[in-house]
């Protein structure tokens, strides 16, 4: 009987283990490099630039009829008896001229034309209130009628001191009709309040 034996081990066969062990070392070195590169910070956002709209700056109307005291030295806050007396000065397109009108006018009618557009006059402040969370204040509305109804003069005034809703305001009561005037005008006068709405 012929002995049998074993086939001889191919040449070179323990070879292949150090073979699959390289490629793994490689595989493994280049997943570290690619997480090395996602760890790096990334690229700041981009800025945003705030464009000129071409708004032409509201017209700033100087009353030389105020006359202001002389300065004083400070002096301590006042007691709470004190009464401050707060001044309003009025600015506006159109508001310079002639205010003294001796003319009537329908006072009901004019409230509801002003109230037609109170929600208008509030959007001017809401508009503002979103880049200005702080801001409230009164704001003093005269608008001078003309005898056929229409604004012949606006202007705007009181604690409120942003120049963008006052323009706003001023620029709506310009295109309100009110109802004609007894004489030659009229001086409709109306406080607002805006304070901020939850």
């Amino acid at each position: 009987m012929a002995s049998e034996s074993a086939p001889p081990a191919p040449p070179g066969g323990g070879n292949l283990k150090y073979g699959i062990i390289g490629v793994v070392l490689i595989l493994a070195s280049v997943g570290v490099w690619f997480g090395m590169q996602s760890c790096e910070a990334p690229p700041p956002p981009p800025v945003a630039t705030v464009m000129d709209a071409g708004v032409p700056e509201p017209e700033v109307v100087i009353d030389d009829s105020l006359i202001m005291p002389d300065e004083l030295p400070d002096a301590a806050l006042p007691d709470a008896g004190t009464r401050i007396r707060y001044v309003t000065r009025y600015v506006g397109g159109g508001g310079g001229g002639d205010w003294s009108c001796s003319g009537d006018i329908d006072q009901a009618g004019a409230n509801r034309a002003l109230a037609a557009n109170s929600l208008q006059f509030r959007n001017c402040y809401e508009r503002r209130l979103k880049v200005n969370q702080t801001l409230s204040g009164r704001v003093q509305l005269q608008v001078r009628v003309g005898r056929d109804g229409a604004a012949s003069g606006v202007r705007t005034g009181g604690s409120l001191q942003d120049a963008e809703v006052l323009s706003c305001v001023r620029n709506i009561a310009q295109r309100i009709r009110f109802p004609r005037p007894t004489g030659n005008c009229a001086v409709v006068a109306v406080p607002f309040d805006f304070t901020p709405q939850n």
